[in-house]
């Protein structure tokens, strides 16, 4: 039989006794040892592990008592269930004894095979659990020290983005900020010592580094991200007066791209509404940059009460749009697009709006066509929900 079978060990003395044994249980997916002393049984014990023992009273040498003894002294094996077989009817003090090194149980001889079978079943079935609990602790302590070591290395990157954040800022964000202003200030200053081409190249200057430092405040504002949302509390959002505020601050911008900007009502959310603003900002603002050459933007912002715990909100657009193939990668930071070349971005605001409607227990889709426009599907957790 396979080496994985249940293992049973049957010790007994007498040849016919054994035979019969392998004769009952010869249906049953296990696996039987003998052993024709206590010497056996001991040293079967060594090499294997068994779900049961069946042992054998009345043994020269040594007897069932004195094997079961020392079998319970015995660290790895102390806990496996012995069933004593005896001819004999044991006296009161025989069973205390019999109990004491170990045994479960006594069968009387002769074997009824139904009885025997009966309990075999028992303790295999009780083996395979233990097997089964065994294996489920080994995995729960795996995915434990797999957490533990993913919390670490979490932890450890949240420390190297912190510290990536305040060398950002003082290093690079200071200088830079200088150098814009010495520029300014030369062209303010100093115009009529300046020729065409300087002035030109001044200009590059200023609007290069005003980008760069747009670059380096999302940067900070993607880094700082996980103290912000440690600290919010959610409440009744009016997601009309987030849009309102949204719409005016982005008002030059879609002025300059002749584009409408359509918003029904919408209900109510629970969250926290400077993240929310964050989210929507983000979205509307890619829908002005990624516009039509052309074609002036037309944004349509939507939203209902779902059936359950949220409501959704739509945001759609006419622009660019994407391939379906991209609808992930939207939102994974510093990700840009295949048609993205030539729009200003950092490729951190879609990120950024993803990990504050996850932090919000919500969930954001997009869906696009190529030249076709795109649409943002979010759902919001409902006030009472």
């Amino acid at each position: 039989m396979g080496n994985n079978l249940p293992k049973l060990l049957v010790v007994d003395d007498e040849p016919n006794n054994l035979y019969a044994m392998r004769h009952i249980v010869r249906t049953l997916e296990i696996e039987m040892i003998e052993a024709a002393s206590g010497q056996e049984a001991l040293m079967a014990i060594l090499k294997n592990d068994f779900f049961l023992i069946l042992l054998d009273v009345q043994m020269p040498d040594m007897n069932g008592f004195e094997t079961a003894e020392i079998i319970h002294e015995s660290k790895k094996d102390r806990n496996t269930p012995i069933i004593f077989l005896t001819a004999y009817s044991q006296t009161d003090e025989a069973v205390v004894k019999g109990y004491d090194v170990g045994a479960v149980d006594y069968i009387q001889k002769p074997i009824v095979p139904e009885i025997l079978l009966s309990k075999i079943d028992v303790f295999q079935r009780l083996w395979i659990q233990k097997l089964q609990l065994q294996e489920s602790k080994e995995l729960f302590e795996s995915m434990n020290s797999t957490l533990f070591e993913k919390n670490k290395a979490l932890k450890d990157s949240n420390q190297s983005l912190q510290s990536f954040s305040h060398v950002v800022s003082h290093d690079l964000k200071q200088p830079l900020s200088t150098l814009i202003g010495f520029c300014k200030r030369t062209l303010k200053h100093e115009a009529e010592n300046l020729t065409d081409r300087g002035k030109e190249m001044l200009g590059i200057s200023v609007k290069s580094g005003e980008r760069m430092a747009g670059m380096i405040d999302s940067i900070l504002s993607f880094a700082e991200l996980d103290n912000e949302i440690k600290a919010m509390q959610l409440s009744k959002v009016d997601l009309n007066e987030v849009l309102s505020h949204v719409t005016q601050d982005l008002e030059e911008a879609a002025v300059a791209k002749k584009a409408t900007i359509n918003v029904g009502s919408l209900p109510l959310a629970k969250g926290d509404s400077h993240q929310l603003y964050q989210v929507f900002q983000n979205i509307i603002n890619n829908a002005l940059k990624y516009s039509r050459p052309d074609v002036p933007p037309i944004i349509d912002v939507t939203g209902k009460e779902l059936e359950g715990a949220f409501i959704e909100i739509i945001v759609k657009d006419n622009g660019l749009g994407f391939e379906e193939k991209y609808a992930e990668r939207i939102f994974q930071p510093f990700s840009r697009l295949p048609n993205s070349k030539g729009v200003e971005g950092s490729g951190i605001g879609m990120g950024t709006t993803k990990k504050i409607v996850d932090s919000h227990g919500g969930s954001i889709t997009a869906k696009g066509k190529l030249n076709d426009g795109a649409e943002f599907i979010i759902h919001l957790l409902k006030v009472n929900g």
